[in-house]
């Protein structure tokens, strides 16, 4: 978890609000079904109280936005995702992420 519910958490103070989102980080690993996972949250989000956010981490450490990827997977999403790492954030091709290629 990340964003203010971890602040609250850390500090005691009041950070959430009505429409606070929930944070969150999913690491995967090559072999992981992510095409599922990502569907998973997807349907989770449209019964949750509140909006889900959050990335998808790979073993390299590379992340992407669990729903920018989701939507970049699709037949009618864009083919690049906005990747960030320790060295900043770059747009890659979607297919060249661990996990990716077989999906499209």
């Amino acid at each position: 978890m990340f964003g203010s519910l971890l602040w609250q958490h850390f500090t005691g103070l009041p950070y959430l609000s009505a429409g606070s989102d929930l944070d969150l980080v999913w690491p995967v690993h090559r072999g992981h079904a992510l095409g599922l996972l990502l569907d998973g949250i997807d349907g989770i989000e449209r019964s949750a109280p509140m909006r889900i956010d959050g990335e998808i981490v790979f073993a390299d450490g590379a992340a992407a936005n669990w729903r920018e990827l989701r939507q970049a997977l699709s037949r009618h999403g864009p083919t690049e995702v906005l990747v960030k790492t320790i060295d900043g954030a770059r747009f890659v091709q979607v297919t060249s992420l661990p996990g990716c290629e077989q999906i499209q």
